[in-house]
């Protein structure tokens, strides 16, 4: 296991709200609930992964993109049945980049001469968006935080 430098300036507080019991958005299941768990799972992309690992490795990227994609399908469902406006920008969604970061990594995405040495991800941004890895990373990131931002104003916990 590789470990990394972390920022050790950062310190996360948290509150067991003891599942429904003490939900800060209702006491029964609900879509607000919903809601809460997609924030925590941005939080934990933004916070935890982001800012507490020091270095720029492609995993931050992966993490980040991953729930990116999936955000880009939920959020209009979630809209057309609730009446709510959350929303992202899909310039990044792409189901082969998301294949390439869940399963089938470099060697599958990229052919030997698309490859970018001295790149995070070897060129997979580039190929994909055409954009660096640090600009395709901080624009998800980017995406990732507005959404936070939506739903932490809508469930009223700012």
């Amino acid at each position: 296991i590789e470990a990394y430098e972390i920022n050790a300036n950062l310190h996360f507080h948290y509150r067991d709200y003891g599942g429904f019991v003490k939900s800060p958005v209702g006491n029964k299941f609900s879509y607000r609930f919903v809601l809460f768990s997609i924030l925590c799972q941005l939080n934990f992309i933004l916070y935890a992964v982001d800012q507490y690992i020091v270095p720029e490795i492609p995993t931050k990227l992966r993490f980040a993109y991953i729930l990116y994609y999936y955000l880009c399908d939920m959020l209009p469902k979630i809209n057309s049945k609730h009446g709510t406006s959350f929303s992202l920008n899909r310039n990044f969604y792409s189901q082969e980049f998301r294949n390439a970061m869940a399963h089938y990594k470099v060697g599958v995405y990229l052919k030997a001469h698309e490859i970018v040495s001295g790149d995070p991800m070897y060129g997979m941004t580039q190929k994909a968006f055409d954009m660096d890895f640090f600009q395709t990373k901080q624009e998800i990131v980017r995406e990732l935080r507005v959404l936070s931002d939506q739903l932490q104003s809508f469930l009223k916990l700012n």
